[in-house]
Formats: C-alpha cells, structure tokens, sequence
C-alpha cells in the first residue's frame, strides 16, 4: 500500500524538522470480493485532538489502481500549525495554507502510474473535515479515465489517471500515522463504516472485511504497528481503528457482510428471513397453483421485489443477487372450482374462476337424443336458473347441475279419421289420444269402423301412462247395420228402447262388426232393465230377435161366491211406477208384457183393502165379500137358529 506523503510536504515548509521513517497503517481491507470497482467509498469519524510526536495522523480510503496508480482520499491531523502546500500536481506544488495543529482537513493524493515519490493531491482548510464526532464521508470514483474526489458526496477535485477501473485490487480503509520516529503516538479510535465499492454504476457495501495491520510503501518495519481494530457491536462494515484496539493478525476476518431475502406469501408455507452473503445468487421459486383445498386453490401470478436488484415480475422461478436486504412478495390469485354437470349431453363453463369472478355456463344443446323416440329436453339449472345459459359468481366452490326431462315419442295414426295426442311427453306423464271420425261409410248398411289399436285397445280414446316409447296405429273393420228385436215369451215383436252387450248401448238398429260374437247381456223396456243372455253374431245386414222376461197380467175381481165386483186396483211396477185401474162390471183387467210379469197390487172394494203380488203368473184372483155375499150369510144363520129352536123344543117336550 501506498504511503501517505502530505507530511513530506509538511517537513518541507517547515525547516528544522526531521523526516521520520514510519508509516503505520491499521484498518481495514476489502479482498477480492471489493475488486474490479470503479470507486470506493467509507464514511469515517471526525475526531478531534489527535496529536502524535511528529508526522501527521490521517483517516483514508483508497486503493491501487489496475494500472498502478494510487488514490486515496480522507482527512488528516496535523501536529504543528504552520504553511502546509494546498495543491500539487506533477508540476509541483504552488499553493499554501496555514493549517493549525489538531485541526482536522479533508484531503486526496494520487500517484500516477509507475511514481511512487511524487505526490499530488490537494488539502482541505482548518477544519474542513467537520466538528469533532461527526461523520462524513469520502470516497472517488471514475467517469472513463476520469476520477472524482468527494466527500459528502461534494466533488473536491478530479484526475485523469488512464485507467477505468481497480482491477483485481481491492479497496481499503486505514488510519495511518505518516512520517512518525516512533511507536509511542496515542491515536484516538476513530469509527469507520459502510466500506463500500462503485460497480456497474451502483454503490455496493463490501461483502467482507479483513484486519490489516502495517506499514506504507517504504517504510521502516523494526517497530511493531501499535495501532489496533475491531468489529464494533457486532455490526458489519462498521469498525474502529487506532490505540488502545486488539491488533488481529493481517486478514483475519473483520466482517462479513450479508443481506436478508425475505419471502412473504399469504400460501404454500413459502414465508420466512432466510440470511445470505452478500452480491450471492439467491433463488426464489414458487409453485403454479396451491390447493387451499375445498374447491378452493391459489394461482401464482408474479413477484413483487422491493430492494436493489429485487426481481419483480411474471415468472414462478427467478434469481435475485443480493446488494442489500430484499423482500419479494409472492402474488396470489384465489380462484374457485365451479363444477357445471349434467347427466346428459355437453355442459361448458366447468373450470377455476377467479375470486368474485363472472362465470357463464350454459348446456350446448337444449335437447339432447338417446334415439328417434327416446330424448331429453333441458328444463332448468340446480340454482334455480330456467334459461339454458346464465351467470354466476365465483364467491366459493359451486356445483350447479343440468335438470333433464326425460321424454318419450307417443306416435298414433290411422287410415281414416283424425288422430289427436301424439308427440313427445315426459317420462310417468299421462298422454290423451283419441281419433276424430271412428267410421268410413261404405253404403246405407255397410261402413269401416274402428275395431281398436295396434296394442288391442278396443276405446278410440285413450289414456295412457307414458313410460316409454309408444307407437300406436288404429285398426278398422268392416261394420254391418243390424236391427235387434225383442219378443215376449209367446215370440211377439215388442219395442224396447236399447239393448246392451256389456257396457255398451246397442239400440235397436247399429252397425256391429262382422264376424263379432255380441253377448246380449240386457233391454231397456218400460224404464226396467231386462237382464237376457243372448249371443249374436253379425255376417252381414239383418235382424236379430232377442227374447226378453215380460208377461201379460191377468187380474180377476169377484166375491165369494165368483161374481165379478167392480174393485179399485193400484198397481206399482218395478220400474218403480204406478197405475190406479178399475176391475169393471166384468171383474176382469190384463196388462200386457209387463218386465218379469211383476206387481204389487192394492185392491180395495166397498171399503175392504186386500194386497197381493204377482210375478211371472197367469193371473190372478181377488175375493171380496159383497153385501149379498153378507145378506146371504145372514139368511144362512138365521135358518139355523131357528132349526136350532125347534129341536131344542122337542126335546124339551120328549119329542125324538
């Protein structure tokens, strides 16, 4: 390391004095991790009522260049008051200023390249390098081959030193007692911090520190260097050199310097300080997605860096190199599972939404087919939404769920007629299918009629439940004009208002199917339901005779003896009516065919009533007594009372 050689100047303006052969240096130096830099820079302490024997004391910064130039810049401490030279360059010295013993100024020399023993620099005022305990800083970088001289960051001067950069030598902070005899000088520890380099345009702390303990170019060595340096409170890149301080061996580690990277991510546990070197490559990484689980996850989406040289940006994976604490947040987009489904058919919407997100969903088909008379149709969403596409809210995991109806073709035709009913109806409805025009008239006797339909349902109207595919088609046959007759038990023709086979009114003249068996079960006559047992049978138009139960009444009313007598009669029938007639002069009345022949009947006559009934009788007689039957009666006893007498007296007399 270059010596410092103000004090040279110093011996030169002041006669009398005697150059002194000790250059101690103490303090601390760079190494490697400080090299290839374009500057340096230290903030140092200002401490006052520095005094040593003979010399100067100064507090500095510097380094040699990569083309073995030297520079250095810091304060000093003179130990005499006097004219000190102001500015030298390689033309000499020309200025001078009085500086006062203790007094500090700020200063910068420099050797040019290959001259180690002509100094050029220039010093501050008294006082310049500030009041005692202050701190300020020095340092010098370049611009090309230009280097500028600074302290608080104000430039004291600048040089053209023909180089650009340090290159592999490395930066160092000393305190130095120049031109000193001996050892016995006491230099307060004066506070040296944040060494640091100019890189790339960036000022950088120095990553380490190692002790140095020594002497300048050229000087003499026989005395040990008396001046120690320490770490102070554990801080890196923050130290004190001068007496009274250890004296560690040279490069011992003083500090190294490290920064935090600092991960701060609301998932995937990705938080925390992890400490690395300083100017160290550190990774960051995080995963794409992390499942918060229910439906629920987080989609990385970028880095947010804070500090020099913090990564920001879009990338999962990326590499920070750490010129001072770095903090990157880890971007999280919360997105939500939103299932769409549906037994059937095609949904779209299914996927991850961000949080509070719009999602359209819809089914791509309203109507979905299992086959030419099997489909589904669309009826609503599980959320409640009947149109086939709508919109939710990604608020949290969503299920919404295609509602179908299941339908089936009901299929009904004919040849003749109109068929009404058909198409599609929902599985377990009820379908109603009927046919307008049952018959195609042939001629006056002769038609097509519908018989039934394909699945042997005889009704042209039909309700059916629906619980598949149904494909009906009606069948007619041929129809003939037939006309039914009832007769009374002797083979008489009656009229009878309508005869049924089962359920089904026939009346006395309709169309039945040829070749059809028809069980005559009943006739209506006389409002009374005839019940018969009678098979026909229709091959082409006719007559069929029906016999039915009805009987003709005979009613005869007499007295005892058989002489007719004029009866009043009431008559009540099954049919629930009633009839009032009088038996006449002849005591005689006949009803004819009347239902099963049956009655009940009220008689009255002269005041005496007599009931009876009749059913399926050839008549029927009522005796009444008349008052010749009375008068007769009378007769009748009376002769015997009076034989009755005449015995008595007889027998009374002896007579036999």
């Amino acid at each position: 390391m270059r010596g410092y050689r103000v004090a040279l100047l110093v011996l030169m303006l002041l006669p009398g004095m005697v150059m002194a052969q000790y250059w101690f240096q103490t303090g601390a130096r760079g190494g490697q991790s400080s090299a290839f830099n374009s500057g340096a820079r230290i903030t140092i302490q200002t401490i006052t009522g520095q005094s040593v024997s003979d010399g100067s004391i100064a507090f500095w910064v510097g380094e040699t260049l990569q083309n073995g130039a030297f520079i250095q810049v810091g304060y000093l401490v003179p130990n005499q008051s006097g004219q000190y030279s102001s500015q030298c360059t390689a033309s000499g010295c020309g200025q001078s200023q009085y500086l006062s013993k203790g007094a500090p100024e700020w200063f910068y020399e420099y050797f040019n390249p290959g001259n180690d023993s002509q100094f050029m620099g220039s010093v501050g005022t008294n006082d310049s390098a500030g009041l005692n305990s202050t701190f300020h800083t020095y340092g010098f970088y370049s611009t090309g081959d230009t280097w500028y001289l600074t302290m608080d960051n104000k430039t004291l001067g600048s040089i053209n030193l023909r180089t650009t950069g340090s290159g592999q030598n490395g930066a160092v902070a000393f305190v130095e007692a120049a031109n000193v005899s001996s050892d016995s000088g006491v230099i307060k520890p004066v506070i040296f911090s944040n060494l640091s380099i100019y890189r790339n345009g960036t000022w950088i702390a120095a990553p380490y520190g190692y002790a140095y303990s020594g002497y300048g170019v050229g000087s003499l060595s026989a005395l040990p260097n008396p001046y120690g340096v320490e770490e102070i409170g554990n801080r890196a890149d923050y130290f004190a050199a001068g007496s009274g301080l250890p004296t560690p061996n040279s490069g011992e580690l003083l500090w190294q310097l490290g920064y935090d990277l600092n991960i701060i991510s609301r998932y995937g546990n990705l938080s925390g300080t992890t400490p690395f070197i300083a100017y160290k490559t550190a990774p960051i990484q995080a995963p794409s997605q992390i499942s918060i689980g229910n439906g629920t996850r987080a989609e990385f989406r970028g880095w947010s860096g804070y500090g020099i040289s913090a990564y920001t940006g879009p990338a999962a994976a990326a590499n920070v190199t750490l010129f001072g604490n770095v903090t990157e947040i880890a971007n999280w987009q919360v997105q939500y599972l939103i299932d769409v489904l549906s037994g059937v058919g095609n949904t779209t919407g299914s996927g991850w939404y961000a949080a509070n997100s719009s999602v359209r969903y819809f089914v791509n088909s309203n109507v979905v087919y299992a086959g030419a008379s099997h489909r589904w149709v669309f009826e609503n969403w599980s959320d409640g939404s009947a149109n086939r596409s709508s919109v939710l809210v990604a608020s949290g995991h969503r299920s919404v769920t295609a509602n179908w109806q299941d339908q089936y073709l009901v299929n009904a035709s004919s040849m003749y007629g109109s068929v009404h009913g058909g198409g599609w109806y929902a599985n377990g409805s009820t379908a109603r299918i009927g046919i307008n025009g049952t018959y195609h008239q042939i001629n006056a006797t002769t038609r097509l009629a519908f018989f039934s339909w394909s699945d042997g349902q005889s009704s042209p109207n039909l309700t059916v439940k629906v619980t598949g595919p149904l494909d009906l088609g009606s069948v007619f046959r041929q129809q003939s004009l037939e006309r039914i007759m009832g007769t009374d038990n002797i083979g008489a023709p009656i009229n009878v208002t309508a005869f049924y086979a089962g359920n089904q009114s026939l009346g006395n003249s309709t169309f039945l199917f040829d070749g059809k068996v028809y069980g005559i079960s009943a006739a209506y006559y006389k409002g009374t339901m005839l019940y018969v047992n009678r098979n026909i049978s229709v091959s082409s138009p006719g007559t069929a005779y029906v016999s039915l139960p009805v009987y003709d009444l005979n009613i005869r009313t007499s007295d005892v003896f058989g002489i007719p007598v004029n009866a009043s009669l009431e008559l009540v029938f099954l049919n629930g009516t009633s009839r009032t007639l009088y038996s006449g002069s002849q005591g005689a009345i006949t009803l004819q065919n009347v239902p099963y022949g049956a009655a009940t009947i009220a008689a009255d006559y002269a005041g005496e009533t007599m009931d009876t009934s009749i059913r399926q009788s050839s008549g029927v007689r009522i005796s009444f007594i008349s008052v010749f039957d009375m008068e007769v009666f009378a007769a009748i006893a009376l002769a015997g009372i009076v034989s009755y007498l005449l015995i008595a007296r007889r027998l009374s007399h002896g007579i036999r």
